[in-house]
């Protein structure tokens, strides 16, 4: 019986420990997984526009295609450049 009584306070310490630690695991989990889920989101997007220039483009003739291919691709990129800078500002 003693040694329970001196066993049994710091064995409660330490589940309760544990049990913080679990809760903050799964919260951090959570947080991951969100993130994860606003990534894939965004490179889906990317994906759509990009296949919605390719299609556009290969509806095009000659000269004009060649100019919007240019135009059509640095106006991608720039959209990919400021979509990357509003994620960074909200890190």
């Amino acid at each position: 019986m003693d040694v329970m009584r001196k066993e049994l306070p710091d064995t409660m310490v330490a589940v309760r420990l544990s049990k913080m630690e679990i809760s903050d695991l799964t919260i951090k989990l959570s947080d991951l997984g969100q993130e994860i889920t606003k990534g894939l989101r965004s490179s889906t997007q990317a994906v759509r526009v990009a296949e919605d220039i390719l299609h556009r483009l290969s509806t095009m003739h000659g000269s004009k295609r060649l100019a919007c291919t240019s135009v059509s691709f640095l106006a991608f990129l720039k959209g990919m450049e400021l979509s990357r800078s509003k994620d960074w500002d909200r890190s």
